[in-house]
């Protein structure tokens, strides 16, 4: 993930299998899109297991912004997490800008 955001971004792991990315300054929904697509793709790469196995991942991903869906850190990610569950009922492997449906992590633009 740490790869696919810019030097000024940051990447952090909340736990288990929740990563949080918080992205500094204003993003065009088409930037923050083409962004979380290459996010998805790279999460996508199938991985090798002590060279006999293989593996995939997928995510399902929440995204809130500040001010729109909150103003403290707890609002944005209580609104993240929300939006990532819904994403998951929907069939996952996709993220959400909150104000708009799922996007399917398909490598197709949004």
């Amino acid at each position: 993930m740490q790869h696919q955001v810019r030097n000024e971004d940051v990447v952090g792991r909340l736990g288990g299998d929740e990563f949080v990315i918080i992205l500094s300054g204003a993003q065009a929904e088409s930037d923050l899109s083409a962004m979380i697509e290459r996010i998805l793709r790279a999460i996508n790469e199938p991985m090798r297991i002590e060279d006999t196995s293989t593996i995939n991942i997928t995510a399902s991903i929440g995204i809130s912004r500040y001010p729109v869906d909150g103003v403290s850190s707890d609002a944005l990610l209580s609104r993240s997490d929300a939006v990532m569950y819904q994403v998951k009922r929907s069939g996952g492997n996709a993220f959400d800008l909150s104000t708009m449906g799922p996007v399917p992590g398909n490598g197709n633009s949004a």
